[in-house]
């Protein structure tokens, strides 16, 4: 019957949260909403306050996306590397075999 309780005791746990992790997810929450407000407030102010050219939000924005198109031209390098070093491998095997026919 003890062993019983504690079993039930154990679900009923595992299916409620302990009243501190509800606390901190409710800080949690109000702090995600109220940095969302403030990103929404210094956004405007912004747009009021400069030019598009030169609104610090609208500047950090391009440079996160030349970084990210940075990283596919990389790749894309890389892969266009390659290729060419296959292409000149698979040219130099055909000069080779073209001057080795030629030789007999």
């Amino acid at each position: 019957m003890a062993e019983q309780r504690r079993g039930n005791q154990q679900q009923r746990h595992h299916h409620h949260h302990h009243p501190a992790v509800d606390d901190v997810t409710k800080v949690l929450s109000r702090a995600s909403r109220d940095l969302l407000l403030v990103q929404r407030q210094l956004d405007q102010e912004f747009q009021r306050s400069y030019p598009d050219d030169v609104n610090p939000c609208k500047i950090v924005s391009r440079i996160k996306k030349i970084q990210e198109e940075l990283v596919s031209l990389k790749e894309l390098c890389r892969e266009l590397l390659a290729e060419k070093q296959v292409f000149l491998s698979l040219s130099s095997s055909r000069n080779n075999w073209e001057g080795w026919r030629a030789a007999k």
